[in-house]
């Protein structure tokens, strides 16, 4: 009670548990002696009495016990103390979860961008791309697919492969589906039938896949016009060169029939000279035959031109071999030896054809003989007689 007249920094530098409030003075304290030593925190209130001067003549103190008040506060401080750690905690936890939840929606948002990407890259791809079930209908199909027959995606996700494949029978369905589970893989060539009829060749690479446990053809679809015409343009150059061939060869054959017949009729016009008509028939005799030969080229030529059948009639392989040897080897330093055995067939044959084949292997051995000789390598006909029937 004496410090009610000390000082305010006296107080508070001698005192730090005693506050001044106005002309009072208040204080919390233990004060350990009470209730038999058990101790007790009292708050303590003094404050000045004054007379009607207004002079201080005394003062009035209050004490009151506030252990439970303490005792509260303990358990309150102590309860906010652990709450503010599981809040510390807590929000330890949700910073790491929000943390790995960024990190999570990053890695989704990068997912899903390449996921968008990827189907961008499907929807544009080169080649149509379509997915079909078991039931024929298309599940998918990309941007492509539908630009090439000219449908919009909802209207071929109503349809099935039948639709738009003329040459792939309904029927033909179950054992393609498995055909093509058994291998896994296959490609092959059909055409697509577009929105307003035209029909497109493609080459179709197809592929059994199994996705949420849902069985699928994934196709890959390519339209193979221009590699069409490419192979027709091929086909025509192939066939002009064949032509160039048959041409040269043919060419060769004339060159050789016409060096016959000159040759015979000018022997035929020195007989004729020199008065030895007797000389002048067998010139003129091989000269009418290599002209009949000339004739049955030009009719092979005529046949092959419009595609048509080989004309066979029954003929002697024998006469047709000599007559052969007789036009290819005229004028010649080489002579041929026939080997034949006696009484062949005859045989149904295209004669200018087989004359052909026997002109252009005389003419072989002839070449390579230019010294002249004895053409022993003539082919011999094997004895054996067997009888063949055209289909």
């Amino acid at each position: 009670m004496d410090l009610i007249w000390e000082d305010n920094q006296n107080i508070i530098e001698k005192y730090s548990h005693i506050k001044r409030e106005g002309n009072s003075l208040t204080a919390e304290v233990f004060c350990g002696a009470l209730y038999g030593g058990r101790g007790a925190f009292v708050f303590a209130k003094v404050s000045p009495l004054h007379d009607k001067k207004g002079n201080v003549v005394g003062a009035i103190e209050s004490i009151r016990d506030i252990s439970d008040l303490k005792r509260a506060e303990e358990k309150l401080n102590k309860a906010n103390a652990e709450l503010e750690k599981r809040v510390e905690e807590r929000t330890a936890e949700l910073s790491f979860a929000n943390a790995a939840l960024t990190v999570e929606i990053a890695e989704r948002k990068q997912a899903q961008e390449k996921l968008m990407f990827t189907q961008f890259a499907v929807d544009h791809a080169v080649d149509g791309i379509t997915w079909v079930g078991p039931d024929t209908r298309f599940r998918y199909v990309n941007d492509t697919f539908c630009r090439s027959l000219g449908y919009s995606r909802d209207e071929l996700l109503s349809m099935t492969i039948h639709d738009i494949d003329p040459n792939f029978p309904k029927e033909d369905w179950a054992a393609h589906w498995e055909k093509l589970k058994r291998s896994g893989r296959q490609v092959n060539e059909t055409v697509h039938r577009t929105k307003d009829g035209r029909e497109i060749p493609v080459e179709v690479a197809i592929n059994h896949q199994v996705f949420g446990g849902q069985e699928y053809h994934c196709a890959f679809v390519r339209d193979i016009t221009e590699r069409k015409k490419m192979e027709e343009e091929l086909l025509k150059t192939q066939k002009l060169e064949s032509v160039g061939t048959l041409a040269a060869g043919i060419a060769h054959d004339f060159n050789n029939l016409l060096q016959v017949i000159i040759g015979n009729i000018s022997l035929a016009k020195i007989f004729l000279v020199e008065n030895s008509p007797e000389s002048i028939a067998p010139c003129l005799e091989q000269a009418d035959e290599a002209s009949t030969a000339a004739r049955e080229l030009s009719f092979r030529l005529l046949t092959f031109s419009k595609g048509g059948e080989p004309v066979r009639k029954t003929a002697s392989v024998e006469s047709i071999l000599r007559r052969s040897a007789g036009l290819s080897l005229s004028g010649s330093n080489v002579a041929c030896e026939f080997v034949l055995p006696p009484a062949l067939y005859p045989v149904e044959i295209d004669e200018g054809q087989i004359i052909q084949v026997f002109n252009n292997i005389i003419i072989n051995a002839k070449e390579a003989m230019p010294q002249g000789g004895q053409s022993g390598s003539v082919p011999e006909i094997s004895r054996s007689q067997k009888t063949i029937r055209y289909p």
